[in-house]
């Protein structure tokens, strides 16, 4: 008879606990994580959601920013990724550069991606800098903009007035 009345209490709080979870979420809208202007061998006024993860590469901590969207067929991703030297997240102004072109001390990578079927252009950042304002958890604030090169075409953009809100 004890674990039938466990059982049903169980139950009945994951039903209250699921119900209330689906009111609050179609209460809550879906806002931007990441908006950026993109000029160059592509023009968009990016906006996308994402999530904010961190990851262990080497010796530094690594503060994952990506956000998607899809706009005609085509899927858009941009990223902002902090290495952390010292494994210490922090917040700062942290130098963009490419994958290939790690400098000393904290730095940052970005990319932006295009998607469209079969194919895929992956731009890399050569120079920029992120300005994090405030990191807490899983929230962060910040502003940034950087330069990137197409990995196979050469092509440039340019990703000003960009903005993190997790």
């Amino acid at each position: 008879m004890r674990k039938f009345c466990l059982f049903l209490s169980i139950t009945f709080l994951f039903l209250i606990f699921n119900s209330c979870e689906e009111k609050n979420t179609t209460d809550i809208p879906t806002l931007a994580n990441i908006t950026a202007v993109i000029k160059g061998a592509i023009d968009l006024e990016y906006s996308g959601s994402g999530i904010v993860t961190t990851s262990t590469i080497g010796n530094a901590l690594v503060l994952n920013l990506g956000t998607s969207t899809k706009i005609n067929n085509k899927s858009y991703l941009l990223g902002v990724f902090i290495f952390f030297e010292d494994r210490v997240e922090k917040v700062g102004k942290f130098r963009f550069t490419s994958a290939s072109g790690i400098i000393p001390g904290d730095f940052a990578v970005g990319t932006f991606d295009i998607v469209e079927g079969n194919n895929k252009k992956q731009f890399l950042s050569d120079s920029g800098s992120v300005d994090i304002t405030m990191l807490e958890g899983t929230t962060v604030r910040g502003t940034f903009y950087f330069r990137a090169k197409e990995k196979t075409t050469g092509e440039i953009i340019e990703v000003t007035n960009g903005t993190i809100s997790f």
